[in-house]
């Protein structure tokens, strides 16, 4: 027998060995099996009906296992193609309580890090979720709708007419997806605030004096070494320490750098210098004043 896709002679098999393609007699006797069953489920499916009667015959053996390439991809986008638009609502809804609970629970954010595990984790087991069980959801959703089509409908002109104006794919379904998704998830979770550590705190503020660039960036550029670590030994009441710990090299000599910060633990805006060390010797305001100074030229002078 030839396959119909690259034309090699291939004997054996429902596969062709030399292109991979599924044989026709193969995709229409799965359809086929699978009608015996239901043939409204696959008349509610439409495009790509054969592929979704091959999956679900699979998962009969696999416990519901059965990998889906566009699932596993794209995720909601696929969802709201196939108009799984509660299962969106669902995995939005599922995102802000996650949100909200890390909030509760004093959970603080690493930016440095760009992601955290929490949230790193989440993505993933979602995804490999829809990935290997995209095909179980979407069967769910099939029967449920049919079902409730043929339970509101007495009339079988008007129950295939149902399905298949209620099944099949929109291809504006990802942008309706994506609107649920905006508009459930991430502009609520706009309004919970989020905890971020203290060293983050630091980084991501600025100087009054020099509001243009964040303290991590001036710090980086300036100073060669660097290392910022939080110091609990001396916090103070209502405010957490943070160090950062440097090298500085000026004429030839290297000076060892320590500039201590305190972060408000209530107003986490609220920070400031509480003391700089240069080579174990402590320096006064003035002497703190004047020295932030002398940072900032060299910031610009680089520049």
């Amino acid at each position: 027998m030839k396959c119909l896709y690259c034309g090699a002679n291939d004997e054996h098999g429902s596969y062709c060995k030399h292109c991979g393609n599924e044989q026709a007699a193969t995709v229409v006797e799965s359809e086929e099996r699978f009608a015996d069953d239901d043939s409204d489920l696959l008349r509610f499916v439409g495009k790509r009906k054969n592929y979704y009667a091959r999956k679900w015959r699979k998962m009969e053996s696999t416990n519901g296992v059965s990998f889906n390439v566009c699932s596993f991809l794209f995720g909601f986008l696929w969802l709201g193609y196939r108009k799984m638009y509660k299962m969106i609502l669902l995995l939005a809804v599922v995102f802000l309580v996650i949100d909200f609970i890390l909030f509760l629970i004093g959970y603080e954010y690493t930016f440095s890090n760009n992601a955290t595990y929490i949230d790193t984790g989440i993505m993933f087991a979602v995804i490999i979720l829809y990935g290997f069980y995209g095909n179980k959801f979407y069967k769910n959703f099939v029967e449920k709708q049919v079902n409730k089509i043929k339970q509101t409908n007495g009339d079988t002109e008007k129950i295939n007419e149902e399905i298949e104006r209620k099944g099949g794919v929109h291809w504006f379904g990802p942008i309706i997806g994506l609107l649920i998704l905006l508009g459930v998830y991430t502009v609520p979770s706009m309004f919970i605030p989020v905890h971020v550590n203290d060293v983050d705190q630091v980084k991501l503020s600025t100087f009054t004096e020099f509001p243009d660039v964040l303290i991590g960036d001036l710090f980086d550029e300036v100073f060669q070494n660097g290392e910022w670590k939080e110091v609990d030994e001396a916090s103070i009441s209502e405010y957490s320490m943070v160090d950062f710990v440097a090298t500085y090299n000026e004429g030839g000599q290297r000076h060892d750098v320590t500039i201590r910060f305190g972060v408000h633990e209530e107003e986490e805006e609220e920070l400031g210098v509480f003391m700089i060390t240069i080579n174990g010797e402590e320096l006064n305001d003035l002497e703190t004043a004047e020295y932030l100074q002398f940072i900032f030229q060299n910031y610009n002078q680089r520049e």
